[in-house]
């Protein structure tokens, strides 16, 4: 499923490149805000019954 939308994004991007743009300081803000208080840790195992 993950390979399948990862597919759909880069044709999508070939095809519409317009559509592209960098990330501003309000969008960075926004993520920080949207994600505050969420624990992460890189070296966490994502468990078998999760479906992405």
């Amino acid at each position: 499923m993950v390979l399948a939308y990862l597919s759909f994004l880069e044709r999508d991007m070939r095809a519409h490149p317009d559509r592209l743009r960098p990330l501003t300081e309000a969008d960075l803000s926004r993520l920080d805000a949207l994600t505050a208080g969420v624990a992460v840790h890189d070296d966490e195992t994502i468990p078998d019954d999760v479906t992405l």
